[in-house]
């Protein structure tokens, strides 16, 4: 069992920390092994706030970038104190080579991310074409997707024919270009197997990279989107 520190009240000062954050928690995916871990009091009033949002989006005053960072470190707590291999696990991504664009926006449309791989342990999660299949179950969801030079733009869930929606932003000021992210965080349902895809809206169009842009290292990949599901029941 975790051990909790009483709580603290300078909440705003924790994004300030994040190498504290970050270096409560050893990395439970390279042996997949329960581990004894120490719970920082910033790190408890993190995760109060995150369910709190779950069911009440508007209580969450923090950044996009405190919500996805949140989030990841709830996703290795849970690793380190069940195990990693007993967690069912499926993420998907939108991955290309060093140096290639997300893609072309089109303008004031949903545009569908192109998912490239699949990976994890779960055997209910299939890619299929720009989307992929969730067989019945509840979920936890987190999906992180970037554009740039779009203006306003959001990212959302589509699953059969409903929507589930993640932050709304602007990522372009006047004449000046920028990069912007949306988060979506939320709890899934899901009745029966379903064909689930992700989309994200975009005010004006952008050649090439609209839909992300590259960096300059020329190694690696880049990373448009991201989108992890952790199978809870079903």
């Amino acid at each position: 069992m975790p051990r909790l520190s009483s709580p603290v009240s300078d909440f705003g000062r924790r994004a300030n920390e994040p190498n504290e954050l970050w270096g409560v928690v050893t990395n439970p995916l390279e042996t997949g092994e329960r581990q004894t871990i120490f719970i920082t009091p910033d790190i408890r009033l993190r995760l109060v706030g995150l369910l709190d949002a779950l069911t009440n989006p508007d209580s969450w005053y923090g950044t996009d970038d405190d919500i996805y960072t949140t989030v990841t470190i709830a996703h290795k707590i849970i690793a380190a104190l069940y195990g990693a291999l007993d967690m069912n696990i499926a993420i998907v991504r939108m991955a290309y080579p060093a140096g290639v664009g997300g893609g072309m926006s089109i303008a004031a449309t949903w545009n569908i991310r192109n998912l490239t791989d699949l990976s994890g342990n779960a055997d209910w999660c299939v890619l299929n074409g720009n989307g992929f299949d969730l067989e019945a179950g509840q979920y936890l969801v987190l999906v992180h997707s970037t554009v740039y030079g779009v203006r306003t733009h959001q990212v959302r869930l589509k699953y059969g024919d409903l929507y589930m929606y993640g932050s709304s932003g602007r990522n372009q000021q006047s004449n000046i270009m920028s990069s912007g992210e949306s988060v979506l965080f939320r709890y899934l349902t899901l009745a029966a197997q379903t064909f689930c895809r992700i989309e994200h809206f975009t005010e004006v169009g952008g050649i090439t990279n609209g839909l992300g842009h590259p960096t300059t290292s020329g190694v690696g990949e880049e990373v448009y989107c991201t989108g992890l599901f952790v199978k809870l029941s079903g």
